[in-house]
């Protein structure tokens, strides 16, 4: 659907080169030897991810951007059960902390 609309192309070009502001931040601040991104790399692929890189590639510091990967989300349409399966460790771990503080 989205090759033949050349309207979505374009935001998806416009969405990867912007997204690529926050990226570089976390490149050159954290130093991050990978970064996945979630469910609109999912959907969009290299869409997204490629103007993301080729601009990361001008803006984050030479030597965090080589050892950095930019990558899709291999959950894929499971990013639902992970994200429920970290709430639910989430609340576990504060109860237990409160139970903790309580005793």
């Amino acid at each position: 659907m989205l090759k033949y609309n050349q309207g979505a192309l374009d935001v998806a070009s416009v969405a990867g080169t912007d997204l690529r502001r926050g990226l570089a931040l976390l490149i050159d601040a954290l130093n991050r030897q990978v970064i996945v991104v979630g469910s609109l790399a999912v959907a969009l692929k290299e869409r997204i991810l490629a103007p993301a890189r080729l601009v990361v590639g001008k803006e984050a510091l030479a030597e965090a951007r080589a050892a950095c990967e930019i990558i899709p989300l291999v959950l894929r349409s499971r990013i639902g059960d992970a994200a429920a399966l970290m709430a639910a460790f989430t609340q576990l771990s504060a109860r237990r902390a409160l139970t903790e503080v309580a005793e």
